[in-house]
């Protein structure tokens, strides 16, 4: 992917877009598990993006300047390729447009592709290229912490979220020796992804994880993806991590609520020790 200036990414505002794609399932499935939600102000960075296709895009309060911004992407891409101009059905900012509208409106690609003279298939593969070039303006671990460093914040926030997604036929072995559902999670009684992200102190995201599957621990998956990144950061940067019950015994600088012991008595007294 070719480079792109950060001067010409819009600074106000900041959409969070959350595309979930879980490896077993289609294009056609995955995209109807997406979640799209407005994040606060901040500067033009994009959260790390893997199979989740879960991005923090900058833009401003204008629409075409977001469509602006996610076409000159695309344009890059076009010719990076070496895609003739006049041979796509739509124009980079066109097809921004398309897939803007998706996120927005929530409406389903067919009918957009219809509204936009190109067929179905056209247009799902028109928004996972939208995504895509998105995805690579993103940073990795390393990069979200030293800037959350930078930008003076007391610690960061791990947290983990399950993604709702169709049921999926994937099966594992559960720690009980059982045969399941890989992508079923019993914490929710539903299908889909467990996703973990850092999050600035406001609660802003910095940073996501691989997908693992719903039946997934969260301990489990953030030993996987990110545990070794928050080991270094409260060494290296006095970067400490603040973390739910879910997580305790996570390591070095990761800090989870103090329990209350079961007696009553009030957690660090002398009596409760």
């Amino acid at each position: 992917m070719a480079a792109v200036n950060s001067a010409m990414a819009p600074r106000r505002i900041t959409a969070f877009i959350a595309y979930f794609v879980p490896s077993s399932t289609s294009p056609r499935n995955s995209t109807r598990n997406a979640r799209v939600a407005l994040g606060s102000s901040a500067p033009p960075t994009i959260a790390r993006t893997y199979s989740p296709r879960f991005l923090v895009v900058p833009c401003s309060t204008s629409p075409r300047e977001l469509a602006q911004y996610a076409g000159r992407l695309l344009r890059a891409e076009r010719r990076e390729r070496g895609t003739r101009n006049g041979s796509r059905a739509l124009t980079c900012f066109y097809q921004a447009v398309f897939a803007l509208r998706w996120f927005r409106e929530n409406r389903d690609i067919a009918a957009l592709a219809r509204d936009h003279g190109i067929s179905r298939a056209t247009g799902y593969r028109y928004l996972d290229e939208v995504i895509t070039a998105l995805a690579t303006q993103a940073p990795d671990w390393h990069e979200a912490l030293q800037q959350a460093h930078n930008d003076d914040a007391t610690q960061v926030i791990l947290d983990g979220k399950l993604f709702g997604s169709d049921r999926l036929g994937e099966q594992t072995i559960s720690v009980k020796g059982r045969l399941i559902d890989a992508w079923y999670s019993g914490k929710a009684h539903e299908p889909g992804g467990n996703i973990q992200a850092l999050c600035a102190p406001d609660g802003f995201p910095l940073w996501v994880a691989d997908v693992e599957p719903g039946s997934t621990h969260d301990l489990t998956a953030a030993r996987a993806h990110v545990l070794a990144a928050l080991y270094w950061a409260a060494s290296q940067l006095n970067l400490p991590t603040l973390a739910d019950g879910g997580y305790d015994g996570a390591g070095i600088g990761v800090f989870t609520p103090v329990k209350q012991p079961s007696d009553g008595r009030a957690a660090g007294s002398p009596e409760s020790r």
